[in-house]
């Protein structure tokens, strides 16, 4: 009989049920998951889930944003840099520019408050790692020839090409544009997997492991952190 824990990866996951300290935070916790999972393989809709995530935890938690005193150097930093770039050589530019910045401040300022503690940190490890099978399998059949295009729904681009023998040829790629991202991206997820594998390890010396892991070789999250 099929284990059906198992074919799910989310299960194997640890943690406390997926609860967030904060129960007003549930659900943009729950967003940000989703988004951290799908953003690897889909990065169009993973992007737009991160984004609804980090509204939902300003709606939800604003005035504790605001509170924290290294959000106020990116409130005067903020200003600063349009007017900077408002004078600057090449204005148009400048601007353009600017989405390297202004976003990702008020990504820094809302994920702070979203992430409190470590086990969420070492939730999202696991996130980041479940992708990277799908990754992998779609990469080795790209150096076989695979080749295919995942359209986007009602717009002329797609939302990610697998280019037969790799981009640039010879090279894997994956759902990646270029071998160079997706070989960061696996160097990320290396150093992921091995932190969680001592992780794991080290809860199983003390104890701390659950009933399905008691033999800690023969347990679901073992293989997979060895099949990643």
């Amino acid at each position: 009989m099929i284990n059906k824990r198992m074919l799910n990866p989310l299960t194997l996951i640890p943690g406390d049920r997926w609860k967030h300290p904060n129960p007003r935070l549930q659900s943009a916790w729950n967003w940000a998951r989703v988004g951290f999972l799908v953003f690897p393989l889909l990065s169009s809709v993973g992007a737009i889930v991160i984004f609804t995530a980090l509204v939902k935890t300003w709606r939800q938690a604003g005035s504790e944003i605001v509170q924290h005193r290294l959000n106020w150097g990116f409130a005067l930093l903020s200003p600063w840099l349009i007017v900077v770039s408002l004078f600057g050589i090449q204005p148009g530019d400048a601007a353009l520019g600017l989405a390297n910045f202004l976003p990702f401040f008020l990504f820094f300022a809302a994920y702070s408050t979203l992430i409190q503690s470590p086990q969420q940190l070492r939730q999202l490890a696991w996130i980041f790692l479940i992708p990277s099978v799908p990754i992998m399998l779609l990469g080795l059949g790209q150096m076989m020839g695979w080749g295919g295009v995942l359209p986007m729904p009602g717009a002329p681009t797609a939302i990610w090409e697998l280019r037969p023998g790799g981009e640039p040829l010879g090279r894997m790629s994956s759902v990646f544009a270029h071998a160079n991202p997706l070989a960061a991206y696996l160097q990320m997820i290396f150093i992921f997997a091995l932190g969680l594998l001592a992780d794991t390890y080290q809860s199983y010396l003390r104890g701390e492991a659950s009933k399905t892991d008691l033999n800690y070789w023969q347990s679901g999250k073992f293989w997979w952190l060895m099949s990643v």
